[in-house]
């Protein structure tokens, strides 16, 4: 499994994203952290809550990002691919099985936030 915190220039939004072997799959979290209170209902978006499945392909997680104002950097996007081809998932940057089903829409960012970096969380 892979966990990592991607930082930006609204300190109160928490971003979690990774590569679960177990679901085949990739998660995300997003959180602003003066609200919540860390259980997944509290979230503005996750995974488990706001996404049909338990596993994201990694076109849905950059697409839910984007609705928030994100951009994923590249160099995550290839840490990421990387991650799913060692947990045995190849084409792990296409959609999967389940064809990329309606998502909850979260409300659009007025802005794009700026990316300050990103590290591993486990």
């Amino acid at each position: 499994m892979s966990r990592y915190a991607l930082f930006t220039d609204d300190e109160n939004l928490e971003i979690f994203l990774g590569f679960d072997e177990g679901f085949q799959g990739f998660f995300l979290t997003i959180a602003d952290g003066r609200a919540g209170t860390g259980e997944p209902e509290s979230h503005l978006f996750h995974n488990l809550e706001h996404h049909p499945g338990v596993r994201m392909t990694l076109e849905e997680v950059v697409g839910v990002m984007k609705r928030f104002g994100v951009a994923l950097p590249p160099d995550l996007r290839r840490q990421l691919v990387e991650d799913a081809r060692r947990g045995g998932v190849f084409g792990a940057a296409s959609a999967d099985a389940h064809n990329a089903p309606t998502l909850l829409q979260p409300a659009v960012r007025q802005r794009t936030l700026t990316i300050l970096g990103w590290q591993s969380a486990l």
